[in-house]
């Protein structure tokens, strides 16, 4: 799927690749922190059964956007067995086209990141509209790293490097960067402050660092990692992940917590 560019020069974010690990940390954190708030959770996407099956359990009800039979089967199928099917309901119809009654939700999950017909900052006013005061979106997205200058003690080392060396040096690495970076990559700079008059931002938790970068790579590279087993890359990149300055620098994907609060009311209509 394309990328294209929204007016402010932010990519918007295609269907992500699900990884093991990246999921199954996302797992943990969604029903860690996923409440009874008495109402209904709107999934964007048909995914994360299992954070569907925690929240019906708590008493929500739940509305899935989703085009798809096949993966909306799926989502299903583990709820039918536990008898939860009842509080489920499913809505065929685009997510930008559905005119949801206003602040319905206690919860929105975007697993798959933005919607491919929309832009970002559309995309989150309508989560907005579509939240309840006290409210939370759940938004996964795929990530640039930062500028190589950002990353950590890499300004430094660049100093001693002589001055006609740096700029070329750190191009070059921005390049490389970009390049590994799983399609539809947004800057997690450009993201905070697009969404910084819309929501309040109660965290982002990274999900993988190297794991959205390396189907990226050459060929010959990418055939060496696939060698590696699944669990030590997983316990590598969740390693890399738990290093607070590290990962914000070069985090592939992450979790954002926007919370909807009375206070920006003003910027536009909800």
């Amino acid at each position: 799927m394309s990328s294209a560019k929204t007016s402010a020069g932010i990519t918007r974010a295609p269907r992500i690749q699900e990884e093991s690990a990246a999921r199954a940390k996302a797992v943990r954190l969604l029903e860690s922190r996923l409440d009874n708030r008495r109402g209904s959770m709107l999934f964007v996407g048909a995914h994360l059964p299992e954070v569907a099956i925690h929240v019906a359990g708590n008493g929500l009800f739940i509305t899935v956007v989703e085009s798809d039979p096949e993966r909306m089967e799926a989502f299903m199928a583990p709820l039918r067995e536990r008898g939860m099917d009842h509080q489920v309901s499913w809505d065929r119809r685009p997510y930008s086209s559905i005119d949801f009654l206003s602040s319905s939700y206690a919860y929105l999950l975007a697993w798959e990141g933005i919607v491919p017909d929309m832009e970002l900052v559309p995309f989150l006013k309508k989560t907005r509209r579509d939240l309840k005061v006290g409210g939370t979106l759940l938004l996964r997205l795929p990530l640039l790293p930062e500028p190589a200058l950002a990353w950590p003690k890499a300004a430094a080392l660049a100093a001693r490097l002589p001055e006609g060396l740096r700029g070329p040096l750190s191009r070059g690495a921005d390049r490389l960067a970009s390049t590994l970076s799983p399609a539809g990559a947004l800057s997690r700079g450009e993201v905070l402050e697009q969404s910084s008059r819309i929501f309040n931002l109660e965290s982002v938790e990274t999900l993988s660092v190297l794991s959205g970068r390396v189907a990226n790579l050459p060929t010959p590279l990418a055939a060496l990692f696939s060698l590696l087993p699944a669990a030590a890359a997983d316990a590598l990149d969740g390693r890399l992940a738990a290093i607070p300055k590290l990962s914000a620098s070069l985090a592939s994907s992450a979790l954002f917590f926007f919370a909807k609060s009375r206070e920006f009311g003003h910027v536009f209509r909800v």
